[in-house]
């Protein structure tokens, strides 16, 4: 992410979209991936890419799923149709901020993580550590403008998730050898690969200026060499108890809340998705048909919808 100002700024002026795989923040404006972009190609088009990979296991052809975020449907539905693969799936999302959000903060997250687990502290600390880290998330990305159900799909709990426990995250290893007690400069000195996680934490709470931070907060004082690890967790584990209310209304919310509309569950049927060629089945009721071009259908539909029929000019296609 720190070097994604430079590398913008050698790219020409055109209006060609752009796809931005950057996680993180700017450590010298606060800004995310996609305000660097506005302001260095302001006629161009943005997505972000972002979601819960390790790059390895995407070069090998192994099962994945990410989050195509931007505001334009049109170049979203484009980088899908030319990126996704039968094993790569790519889902669309329309909250680009929430998504940005979520791809940075699970990097300074993850730092606290691995500490936890170095230390020996134990798996219950990591589970609530991660629980809270997701409370975070949320209402920083509520806080910029974005959607905390955003920050709830593949590019928040699905990335902050494989950041908090794979062994191949490059955050989450650099926390375990904190909690080890091993120096940050030796760390990273015995590296060749970033960790973003280091950068990102002070810049984030820069960002996160009035909005309740206390995991990335301790991250960034630990990092800048402000406290030791012993002294971060006691201030954590001090903080004042608060009830945790599901649905409660958040501090951060810039609307007041409303009622949950009751949608009825939609009747499932099993079909056959593997065979692209295939009659479709026969259904026991009439369906809504979905007219023109094929629909890519988002990662909040995708969570609730099991199965989604999407009829093209050319082919017959199913989609899970």
């Amino acid at each position: 992410m720190q070097h994604l100002r430079g590398m913008l700024a050698r790219l020409p002026q055109s209006a060609t979209p752009l796809v931005v795989c950057a996680k993180g923040v700017e450590i010298r404006t606060h800004r995310l991936p996609l305000e660097l972009v506005a302001e260095l190609h302001p006629t161009a088009d943005a997505v972000v890419l972002t979601g819960p990979n390790f790059a390895h296991e995407i070069a090998a052809g192994l099962p994945a799923a990410s989050v195509v975020a931007g505001t334009d449907a049109a170049v979203r539905g484009r980088v899908i149709e030319l990126l996704g693969t039968q094993a790569f799936r790519l889902y669309g999302n329309d909250d680009p901020v929430g998504a940005q959000v979520g791809g940075a903060a699970k990097n300074v997250i993850a730092i606290a993580a691995g500490a936890v687990i170095g230390a020996g502290v134990g798996e219950n600390a990591r589970a609530a550590l991660i629980t809270r880290g997701l409370a975070e998330l949320s209402r920083l990305a509520v806080a910029l403008g974005g959607r905390a159900e955003t920050v709830s799909g593949l590019s928040g709990l699905g990335d902050l998730l494989l950041t908090c426990t794979g062994p191949s995250s490059r955050n989450y290893s650099l926390g375990l050898a904190l909690g080890r007690g091993e120096a940050l400069a030796d760390i990273l000195a015995a590296r060749d690969t970033v960790t973003e996680g280091v950068t990102t934490a002070p810049a984030l709470v820069a960002r996160a200026a009035g909005v309740d931070m206390p995991i990335s907060a301790a991250v960034a004082a630990l990092v800048e060499g402000r406290v030791t690890l012993r002294k971060a967790m006691a201030t954590l584990l001090a903080r004042p108890r608060a009830t945790n209310r599901p649905g409660s209304k958040s501090p951060w919310s810039k609307s007041p809340r409303r009622k949950s509309p009751q949608i009825r569950a939609p009747q499932i049927r099993p079909i056959a998705i593997d065979s692209p060629n295939s009659a479709a089945p026969t259904p026991t009721s009439p369906a809504p048909s979905v007219s023109g071009r094929e629909r890519v259908i988002t990662e909040t539909e995708a969570s609730t919808i099991a199965i989604c029929k999407a009829p093209t000019t050319s082919s017959n296609k199913w989609y899970r």
